[in-house]
């Protein structure tokens, strides 16, 4: 897998929702001992493939994510037990590509 700079957290209005992703993205990358990645959060319509290497989305706009290569879909916003887990996967994987999305 390419290396990771940049994760993106993206919900309907780039406000609320995807702030909390990303607060909770940065604590997991922190407890994970991954100063070296960028986490950045937005409305999803303002979101290009190219702008990350991974993206954090809500099940509700999983949908618009579907042609994405690396994407961690989240079923409960508030829980950074569910971010972390997801994360740690993803920065495990060997492939170019996966669609992190079951609960844990």
């Amino acid at each position: 897998m390419n290396t990771i700079w940049m994760i993106h957290c993206a919900c309907g209005a780039g406000l609320a929702t995807s702030l909390i992703m990303q607060l909770n993205a940065e604590k997991a990358l922190l407890k994970l001992n991954r100063n070296d990645i960028k986490v950045t959060h937005s409305a999803a319509e303002s979101i290009r493939e190219e702008g990350a290497d991974i993206f954090v989305v809500g099940r509700d706009l999983a949908y618009r994510f579907k042609h994405f290569p690396r994407v961690i879909v989240i079923n409960q916003i508030m829980s950074f037990d569910e971010i972390y887990e997801k994360l740690k996967i993803a920065l495990s994987q060997t492939s170019d590509t996966f669609w992190i999305e079951d609960n844990l």
